[in-house]
């Protein structure tokens, strides 16, 4: 009797067979989405996978219907007995096999939920409360002109509208760095705001030709993802700090926020100084060359508006990163920058990202903890919706060893800019400085999902791990910051491989970094301390003594963090030398 098709398919398992496949595609499929920014899987990777299965999946069923499998192992069907306790047999094993794929499969999707998407206890208390309603994201303005050469131009509008949004009172505005993640991307407004916890988002383009522009601003109710307003101006290049009011007055109003304050107004400056300036942040951190275009392009911009204070401020900056990151001619360079300071403020004593640049510079290179403090503070009033003001406080109370209150700073950070590394970043050290080893593995993970590319999460977990005792775990790491690190210098980055080493018990790769390290030394001025912790962590106090008291001599601005330096590195606090020469610092007392 002829059997029919379903029977068949039964007969020959091609549906178990057709069940399986599906079951360890999905396994597979979520394993590789969760492990492949570990080991450096371009983002295509699960797509292309899943393309590759499904196509793989006919000729799965046929081979399951011609082919089988018995206890003398793979045999075409023709050839096999119809023996009905062979048949219950293999659809026991491949009934086993589902369940297995199966069990992984949910084993991944709760660990995906539950540990890397909440970031272990990570998570910033906006994840879980509903976003406020006096709460907007600045969206990237689109680039509408015929060329599309204006998109320096349109990322200016949408910049500015963000900062002076972000000077009103008790109104949460999205970061710059979250909002713009998403320029380019088909994403609807509910989900961009759902990622970036509003309850507004303003999105908007720029339409320019010769001197004219049209500008069309939408503001857009997240939740509803229908319009509140919108508004085209048609102006003149001339004032387009005019218009640029006139977006942030009207944005404010239909919010109803009218208990806020009155719209800041925008600084009116010449509209090719603005440019410039704009430009110079572009490549304010970066390569040496990209360095260098930043403070050119400061320059440029002041030497046409000398009365800019922003563009004061944006050179001080630049002056300041090369002064910490070139450590040539530190004390000339630091110098710069203070001055460019100084001018920002005798032109606008409460631009609140001047006060922000002082802070650092007193932070870093000056050593005057009460005045950096100070600064930061002032800062913080006149900037309260500032991301990176709260960032940099955050990190300089964590080196004066306040570690509850550089915390909130860092949350605080995280809660306006979620989708920046940065302030989860800062999270996590909190956590490692603390020997919340497992939070702070959270944290740099959260960091790597955020941005694949970012070698700093790689070199911090594995440092993480390594304390922990996981140094398996941690040389998975490692050998992934290795191959990032290859080509360039990155002597921070090798000083705390280096130390992750040292604390596995890998003294052979502990003194290879140290070579490295001091290969760069012999070419050109390498800050000495992170030297000196590879040597503290390899147990060589003598070396690394020699070390730190050249960075104090020499005031390398990771002198800073000594302070807090022997939770990391336990060997620090056992020295009585090192102790003498923390109390020389001048360190505040810690108050909590």
């Amino acid at each position: 009797m002829k059997r029919s098709l379903f029977a068949e398919l039964r007969r020959r398992n091609v549906l178990r067979a057709g069940a399986f496949y599906v079951a360890a595609v999905w396994a597979l499929a979520q394993g590789i989405a969760q492990l492949g920014p570990a080991v450096d899987a371009p983002e295509w990777a699960t797509r292309w996978f899943l393309i590759a299965a499904a196509i793989g999946f006919p000729f799965w069923l046929a081979f399951s219907w011609f082919y089988e499998w018995t206890p003398q192992g793979l045999r075409r069907d023709s050839e096999v007995e119809l023996d009905a306790s062979t048949t219950r047999q293999q659809r026991r094993k491949l009934d086993v096999a589902i369940i297995a794929a199966l069990a992984v499969a949910v084993v991944l999707l709760l660990t995906n939920t539950f540990v890397w998407r909440k970031g272990a206890g990570l998570q910033t208390e906006a994840d879980d409360t509903p976003a406020s309603a006096k709460s907007i994201a600045v969206l990237p303005f689109v680039d509408m002109s015929s060329a599309k050469d204006q998109e320096y131009f349109s990322d200016g509008i949408s910049e500015e509208l963000l900062n002076l949004l972000a000077k009103v009172p008790q109104l949460q505005v999205t970061a710059r760095t979250s909002s713009f993640a998403f320029k380019g991307k088909e994403l609807g407004i509910p989900a961009m705001a759902r990622q970036l916890h509003v309850a507004h988002v303003l999105e908007g383009s720029v339409r320019k030709a010769g001197n004219a522009v049209r500008i069309t601003a939408q503001l857009i109710d997240a939740a509803s993802d229908k319009h509140l307003w919108s508004q085209t101006y048609d102006r003149q290049l001339d004032d387009i700090f005019a218009i640029q009011d006139e977006i942030a007055a009207d944005v404010v109003k239909h919010l109803q926020v009218a208990l806020l304050g009155p719209a800041p107004k925008a600084r009116a400056t010449d509209p090719e100084a603005y440019r410039l300036y704009l430009r110079g942040r572009d490549f304010l951190v970066g390569t040496d060359q990209e360095m260098d275009k930043s403070i050119d392009y400061f320059q440029q911009a002041i030497a046409r508006a000398p009365d800019y204070a922003m563009a004061h401020a944006g050179l001080a900056d630049a002056w300041a990163t090369q002064a910490y990151l070139r450590a040539n001619s530190r004390a000339e360079v630091a110098g710069k920058a203070r001055a460019e300071v100084a001018r920002a403020l005798e032109l606008d004593p409460d631009l609140g990202e001047a006060h922000a640049s002082l802070g650092q510079i007193l932070f870093l290179f000056e050593w005057d903890w009460a005045g950096a403090d100070a600064e930061f503070k002032r800062a913080l009033v006149l900037a309260p919706g500032s991301e990176a003001v709260h960032e940099n406080y955050g990190e300089f109370l964590n080196a004066m060893g306040r570690l509850d209150e550089g915390l909130a700073q860092s949350r605080e950070a995280a809660r306006l800019d979620p989708l920046s590394v940065m302030p989860f970043h800062d999270i996590a050290i909190n956590a490692l400085v603390r020997h919340h080893y497992d939070d702070a593995a959270a944290g740099f993970r959260k960091t790597i999902d955020i941005d694949p590319n970012w070698t700093w999460g790689y070199i911090k977990l594995a440092r993480t791990l390594a304390l922990a005792g996981k140094c398996k775990e941690a040389f998975v790491q490692t050998a992934i910051a290795e191959h990032r690190i290859a080509e360039s210098e990155a002597p921070l980055s090798r000083s705390w491989l280096g130390q992750a080493y040292a604390v596995c018990g890998d003294v052979t790769r502990a003194r290879q970094k140290l070579a490295e390290l001091q290969a760069i030394a012999a070419k050109r001025y390498l800050d000495p301390a992170p030297i000196g912790a590879v040597y503290a962590s390899l147990g060589e106090m003598d070396a690394a003594l020699r070390y730190f008291q050249k960075g104090f001599d020499e005031r390398s601005p990771d002198m800073v963090y000594l302070m807090v330096s022997p939770r990391l590195v336990p060997q620090l606090g056992e020295s009585a030398e090192y102790r003498k020469l923390v109390e020389r610092m001048g360190f505040p007392r810690i108050t909590e």
